[in-house]
């Protein structure tokens, strides 16, 4: 059976860790933290009325200029692989 991972359980481990891979450690726990600005206002992902309001806002927005798809250009010839 496998133990749920817990404070606890990450802080025994960071303990264990050589300091010269602290670095990585708090890194990679940087990339997992939520900007200030993003607190402020709320998350997407909890709120699914910042996502609504923000279609509404924009819903259309491009009607006068729509996005049209050029023709492909020609591929450039290369040597075959071997």
């Amino acid at each position: 059976m496998v133990k749920p991972t817990t404070k606890e359980l990450l802080k025994a481990r960071i303990e264990r860790l050589p300091p010269e891979h602290l670095e990585l450690v708090d890194r990679l726990l940087s990339a997992f933290e939520v900007p200030a600005s993003q607190r402020a206002r709320g998350s997407q992902a909890s709120g699914g009325e910042d996502w609504t309001a923000f279609i509404r806002q924009t819903y259309g927005s491009m009607a006068d200029d729509p996005i049209e798809r050029q023709p492909e250009g020609l591929l450039e010839a290369r040597a075959p692989l071997e």
